[in-house]
């Protein structure tokens, strides 16, 4: 997840939002990744993968914390590549014990700062509510992968801080998967086939998801079976 700002010319991945002072919300930090947003955390993000036949289908969800006004703003999310265009994006304020709320979206042009492999990138509206302690910012779309499919995470470092806890999990009910990695690192747990989990604390992300996938089973293949 990234950040967007009126200076196009300096970064994607900076807060959209100046402060009320006029002052902009990127300040340096003297280590990776150099430059922050002062006044929102990425407190938590639970992500999930699920590898269908045709499509992988992303889901994200984002638990920020203001450090400072809370205010209205566009983030600009970047889509991986290698993987197919986005389809069905959308993206959703949550609430507790309240109706999930649309958010509009829109293709964006690229900025400046790297953002790893993003083939496109999306704006996302979001009301100041989405920094209320409980609320969340629910991202869904999806992919139609060839032999490789990426998520950018290397955007979340630069919220202010680390992201506290990073939970991923990759879902393969047709058995597509023939390897995967959050940061380089091979999943944590596969508590049953078809099942891969990370988790991790205090994290300035560097990397990406990547998942290396096999063909698609053929229709005449029993479910769940894929050819080698």
């Amino acid at each position: 997840m990234s950040k967007s700002t009126p200076w196009r010319s300096l970064a994607l991945l900076a807060a959209a939002a100046l402060l009320p002072s006029g002052c902009g919300p990127l300040g340096p930090v003297l280590r990776h990744p150099f430059v922050e947003d002062r006044t929102v955390a990425l407190a938590e993000e639970d992500l999930i993968l699920t590898v269908e036949r045709d499509a992988v289908v992303v889901d994200a969800l984002f638990a920020f914390e203001a450090h400072g006004p809370p205010l209205a703003r566009t983030v600009t999310f970047p889509v991986g590549t290698p993987g197919g265009p986005a389809a069905d994006f959308a993206a959703w304020l949550e609430r507790p014990e309240a109706p999930a709320t649309p958010l509009p979206c829109r293709r964006a042009a690229p900025g400046a700062l790297p953002v790893g492999p993003a083939g496109e990138t999306w704006d996302i509206e979001l009301p100041a509510a989405v920094l209320a302690p409980g609320n969340r910012l629910r991202v869904r779309y999806r992919q139609a992968p060839g032999a490789e499919l990426a998520y950018v995470l290397r955007t979340g470092a630069l919220w202010r801080g680390p992201i506290r806890r990073l939970d991923v999990r990759v879902d393969d009910p047709t058995g597509r998967v023939v390897a995967a990695t959050v940061e380089d690192r091979a999943a944590d747990a596969s508590p049953s086939p078809g099942v891969f989990l990370w988790t991790f604390r205090d994290l300035e992300p560097r990397g990406i998801l990547r998942i290396h996938l096999r063909q698609p089973p053929s229709p005449d293949l029993p479910h769940g079976a894929a050819r080698p």
